[in-house]
């Protein structure tokens, strides 16, 4: 008669899938139980059919895991499928392939371990495994319950267990002839799943600038019409002249040294414009925003990230809202770390208007903090 019972768990490893950081190397934990003959009989026989096993295990895993965090005041773990296939499919593969770690022998680890069309749904991957063989008690409760004081006795699968940060686990089991496999994978979701596989796909800036600077400006003047059209206000046409001022604009600032440089840029930018009586115009606004570090290098999310930025800015989106614009200018402008955006906002008034400028400054930097993403809004000349 087996008289031991033998339960083993590799710790855990921790994956920011956002930013690629590397996987550490996990320590065995293994704790060996010596029964005695009349333990070892009251304990549940292995089923015959073990499916339906592996699905009361998951469940109980799962509840008893969300037990230990609640002990410690942590928020539930929210079931998510798409972790609990890819849990079952890893214990399955131990099972099948007869080896116990968080790399395979086939290449698989944490990282490749949910389907591409899943993984940039996470911000965060952790993963917790547990084995168990020998005279086992083959009841899902007491399984669970020798599983989680496991994992909570090594302090690599403690820290995935109650992680904080951690909102949703998917569980997954696989049953051999005389072992059970449990891998527990945990996740904190991203906010913006579009935005995480758009980071992913353009995380490096690419080799045509042009092309990419092209689409910004074609895309900040849609994101700011569609922001129009939910208010009812008219869309704003796009006026070659006025572009051609922002893209110079945007040039001039970027090598100046970026956002500090916007409002010393701006000024000849902007008196060319109200001096000009061709530009028809006598009220003029210049927005300005800056992206650098992390930067998603698509044209349409760099436009979107720039709109949040001038939200935040009660002034520069009223000045976007602004039912007296009718035209604008948008220039764009890279270096490869770098993305600089310039708005120019404009009236259409009497053509034989013509509003000349004094030699006192006329642009001042309102509102606006230089960090990774920042913006700013110009005063408004009349």
């Amino acid at each position: 008669m087996v008289k031991e019972m033998r339960s083993v768990a590799m710790a855990a490893l921790l994956l920011c899938v956002s930013g690629g950081a590397a996987l550490a190397d996990g320590d065995l934990f293994i704790r060996e139980l010596t029964l005695t003959p009349e333990q070892v009989a009251r304990h549940a026989p292995r089923p015959a059919d073990p499916f339906a096993l592996e699905e009361a295990l998951a469940v109980a895993v799962m509840r008893e895991g969300n037990a230990r965090r609640a002990e410690v005041g942590l928020g539930t773990l929210s079931p998510d499928p798409a972790l609990a296939d890819a849990a079952r499919r890893f214990s399955q593969k131990m099972r099948d392939m007869a080896f116990f770690s968080h790399d395979a022998p086939d290449g698989e680890t944490l990282e490749q371990r949910l389907p591409a069309e899943d993984k940039f749904r996470y911000a965060q991957l952790g993963e917790n495994l547990w084995s168990g063989q020998g005279a086992l008690d083959w009841r899902a409760n007491s399984l669970s319950m020798q599983a989680t004081e496991d994992w909570i006795l090594s302090p690599s699968h403690r820290d995935n267990l109650l992680e904080p940060g951690y909102q949703v686990a998917g569980v997954g089991v696989a049953v051999a002839a005389d072992q059970i496999f449990v891998t527990m994978l945990y996740g904190r979701p991203q906010i913006d799943a579009a935005s995480a596989r758009l980071g992913a796909v353009y995380s490096t800036a690419p080799t045509d600038l042009y092309t990419l600077t092209g689409d910004v400006e074609r895309e900040t003047l849609a994101t700011f019409n569609n922001a129009r059209g939910e208010q009812g206000l008219p869309v704003l046409a796009m006026d070659g002249t006025l572009a051609r001022e922002a893209r110079s604009h945007a040039e001039a600032t970027l090598w100046a040294g970026g956002l500090p440089a916007a409002s010393t840029e701006g000024e000849p930018v902007l008196r060319r414009v109200l001096n000009d009586p061709a530009n028809r115009t006598s009220a003029l606004t210049m927005l300005a925003w800056e992206a650098s570090g992390g930067i998603v290098w698509e044209g349409a999310s760099l436009s979107r990230a720039a709109l949040r930025s001038w939200q935040k800015q009660g002034t520069s989106m009223g000045d976007i809202l602004n039912s007296r614009y009718t035209r604008a200018g948008i220039g764009a402008a890279s270096d490869g770390r770098r993305v600089f955006i310039s708005v120019l906002l404009s009236e259409t008034s009497d053509p034989y208007t013509q509003v000349l400028t004094s030699g006192e400054p006329l642009s001042v930097i309102n509102g606006g903090t230089l960090s990774t993403l920042s913006g700013g809004s110009f005063v408004t000349l009349e």
